[in-house]
């Protein structure tokens, strides 16, 4: 009994494990989703220099992982202005975030502009 109930532990601890370390897939097709709204706010915020967008109408922080490597809050408000922007996010649930309240950007595109892509 002893030995069963050790290997469903290390079944259980596997288990959440894998779901809860495995790394945001590459963005490529069927891996990602589309928000498409107004920028309420964009702030430097989480880790070390991620970048949270705010959309309007929309519950979720949507971050980029280390963007300030590459654009600021700023450039990104003053480039998306007052128009409706899309926001390309990874849709892979895990167990950190359930309610998949925070979701990792993939790009952000204002009109006809790509603001920021992680796209090749």
């Amino acid at each position: 009994m002893k030995k069963l109930t050790a290997i469903l532990a290390v079944i259980l601890v596997s288990f959440t494990l894998f779901f809860t370390l495995r790394p945001i897939p590459a963005p490529g097709p069927g891996k990602f989703d589309v928000a498409e709204s107004s920028l309420l706010d964009v702030r430097e915020e989480g880790g070390p220099e991620d970048i949270v967008l705010q959309l309007a109408d929309d519950d979720r922080l949507f971050y980029i992982n280390r963007g300030m490597t590459t654009i600021s809050p700023q450039k990104i408000k003053h480039l998306a202005g007052e128009q409706t922007v899309k926001v390309y996010f990874s849709n892979q649930w895990s167990l950190l975030d359930p309610a998949s309240q925070n979701r990792h950007v993939y790009a952000v595109e204002a009109g006809d502009q790509m603001i920021y892509s992680e796209f090749n």
